[in-house]
């Protein structure tokens, strides 16, 4: 909380000049706030560690700051407890679902999901949605102005491919299954039939090149099987909770890319090479950048530039940013690096994070071997469904499916986003429902337990609170945890990782059952009673925030 910064920067302001350098640290037993001494080193001719041990003699405790430690070469500061309870818990008690909300005027456009028509939607696809859900939820919260897009795939060498083989080989077969399922079947066995006899890739480009021309015959079915997959893409984000402000579609930037590859090449940004158009980036230790194959068709990056420069143009963004896997990392240095040689120096990032596998191995869409979204889903449905009827055989259907829903939601959606954007997720369907594990419904059950004992103890308003009655370890961990929302919530936007907040509402969930299994909350002590009450009650207030901005229902029975 800023109250406590100003605190800790009143002390400190009169010894040392840059104040910017005070952080949170990692290790919550290591204090409030840290400040290192590295920098004044070499002004003060002095070891970090001596500095350190200086200033804690210099700078003395007043009655907001309890103590402050010289730990190695960094000063460390601990807030008063009654001090630090009183202004958290009034604070979240007044401002609710507002607290740790900020105000910013910048403009961002998050674009994420970008899924290929024509192909399934698996659970690689899940963890792209949950990352840039997230996001754009915390920059929401935090004041910014942003602009959630969709960027289809919906056509290309992949369309082709699966259009080719439809028409060639299932012409006159009926569909069964969903539509958009049926279409991920043909495209991987696309491929496996090319893999088999490679003549057959010239068949491909040949419907490539006319689709491009956009001939009747290929273009009228293009628009039908389209549709079967934007339907199905578009059942998805409504049961996942990913409503878009926009959806470009590459069909769109398509003639506008290849105008502007031309154009490189009329400047000489761009070079023919054997017929086909590329920048060459070597001397940026960037490789060759293809932006136009020798045919004239188009490729990912020919229509990248032209969406680049829309962005920036028909929607005044501050800044551009890109939830795509890791895999493309050089690939968006390339596009942004040309961007640049054109002149079109504009604030963008590459959001990279790796890929998801399951126990059983990886997923690839062109082989066919991919996991379902909805085979996935109604797998896990099925599992909680089991479980839930067991402890609820009272509950109505209505309320039973609704809970259900949520809870599946939450296992998959957290396995997603509490890893590292860098780490590979492999996705275990036990581990994800485990009540006791680090998982999303263990952290939905925490805020249920909170809902339950509240109901319990019928609070509905709080007065004059003894603070300094909480002061017990567990619930110091606690009061810590809840000063730092706000700094967890910049953190996770100043380094794009989603994965701090749900490492941050774990780490809540966890302290929370750690306090009721020491502390008694329902007890003769009235006024002990009524402060835990209180701090039961912003722990639901920020553990509810948290899962919001997870897309993440946070449920009041389980």
């Amino acid at each position: 909380m800023q109250i406590f910064r100003d605190e800790v920067e009143k002390l400190l302001k009169k010894h040392v000049k840059d104040l910017s350098l005070l952080e949170v640290p990692p290790d919550r037993s290591l204090g409030d706030f840290a400040y290192p001494c590295f920098h004044l080193a070499k002004e003060l001719k002095k070891s970090p560690v001596m500095i350190a041990q200086d200033l804690v003699k210099q700078i003395k405790p007043n009655k907001t700051i309890e103590k402050i430690v010289a730990n190695g070469s960094y000063l460390n500061f601990f807030i008063d407890k009654s001090f630090k309870a009183k202004e958290v818990l009034s604070t979240i008690f007044k401002e609710k679902e507002k607290y740790g909300s900020q105000k910013n005027k910048q403009k961002i456009i998050v674009e994420y999901s970008q899924p290929n028509t024509h192909k399934e939607f698996h659970i690689g696809h899940l963890r792209n949605v949950c990352l840039g859900s997230t996001l754009i939820n915390v920059l929401r919260y935090l004041g910014y102005q942003v602009i959630a897009a969709n960027y289809i795939g919906d056509i290309g060498n992949h369309v082709a491919k699966s259009l080719w083989c439809l028409k060639k080989y299932h012409a006159k077969e009926k569909i069964t299954t969903r539509k958009g399922e049926y279409l991920g079947k043909i495209y991987a066995e696309a491929n496996k039939r090319i893999e088999d006899d490679p003549e057959l890739k010239e068949e491909v480009d040949q419907i490539h090149k006319k689709l491009e021309d956009k001939e009747k015959e290929w273009y009228d079915l293009w628009k039908e099987t389209r549709e079967w997959s934007l339907a199905d893409f578009n059942e998805i984000y409504k049961y996942l909770n990913a409503p878009f402000d926009i959806c470009f579609y590459e069909s769109e930037v398509e003639e506008e890319g290849k105008k502007i590859s031309n154009l490189l090449l009329e400047k000489g940004i761009a070079i023919k090479d054997q017929g086909a158009i590329l920048v060459d980036l070597d001397e940026y230790k960037l490789g060759k950048f293809l932006i136009l194959k020798k045919d004239g068709t188009s490729l990912y990056s020919t229509k990248d530039l032209a969406l680049a420069m829309r962005k920036f143009d028909e929607f005044n963004v501050d800044k551009s940013i890109y939830v795509v896997d890791a895999r493309q990392k050089l690939y968006f240095q390339q596009l942004f690096k040309t961007l640049e040689l054109m002149g079109f120096k504009k604030d963008m990032f590459h959001l990279a994070y790796e890929f998801v596998t399951l126990p059983e191995g990886a997923m690839a869409s062109r082989k066919g071997n991919v996991v379902l979204f909805t085979s996935l889903r109604d797998e896990i449905l099925v599992k909680v469904m089991e479980e839930t009827r067991k402890r609820h055989q009272e509950w109505e259907e209505e309320k039973l499916d609704a809970t259900v829903k949520a809870i599946t939601l939450a296992a998959m959606k957290f396995e997603m986003v509490k890893y590292e954007n860098t780490n590979v997720v492999v996705f275990d369907r036990d581990q994800a429902l485990n009540l006791e594990g680090e998982t999303g419904p263990y952290v939905q059950y925490a805020h249920a337990r909170c809902c339950s004992i509240l109901k319990k103890a019928n609070m509905k308003t709080v007065s004059k609170v003894d603070f300094s009655l909480l002061k017990e370890d567990q619930e110091s961990k606690i009061l810590k945890l809840l000063a730092t929302y706000e700094n967890t919530l910049t953190e996770t936007i100043k380094h794009y990782k989603p994965s701090l907040l749900a490492r941050y509402a774990l780490e809540l969930a966890q302290a929370l059952n750690e306090f009721y299994h020491y502390c008694k909350v329902v007890s003769e002590d009235k006024e002990l009673m009524k402060a835990r009450l209180l701090l039961i009650f912003c722990v639901k207030e920020v553990l509810a925030s948290a899962l919001q901005l997870l897309v993440i229902e946070p449920l009041e029975e389980m």
